[in-house]
């Protein structure tokens, strides 16, 4: 029996680029604003005095729609955000450190 977390092959699965999955994430979210919209204009929201109430409606609609449907996606997003960040950081300390001996034997 295999682990959840592990293929076949006993890698661990890939994540997604991050790019990718900002993309991703970005897009449905403005799909569903844009549904929202038409929506609303649909049900009558139209003339331009109601113009900033169908962008206030469609926008509120569609992030309470976005906090319950896209958790998932929301949630990969900021692993893979935090995972780069992370790498980043550890990236910066290296080198930093690697700084730091070459500063260190220059004053030898």
């Amino acid at each position: 029996m295999t682990d959840e977390t592990t293929p076949e092959g006993g890698m661990p699965p890939r994540k997604p680029p991050v790019g990718g999955v900002v993309v991703r994430y970005t897009l449905l979210r403005l799909l569903i604003f844009f549904g929202f919209l038409i929506l609303f204009w649909l049900l009558g929201l139209r003339s331009e005095a109601q113009q900033p109430w169908l962008l206030v409606l469609a926008a509120v609609a569609s992030a309470a729609v976005s906090f319950f449907f896209l958790r998932r996606d929301r949630d990969v997003m900021t692993d893979a955000l935090a995972t780069r960040a992370e790498r980043r950081s550890e990236r910066r300390r290296v080198q930093g450190e690697d700084e730091d001996a070459e500063d260190a034997e220059l004053d030898r």
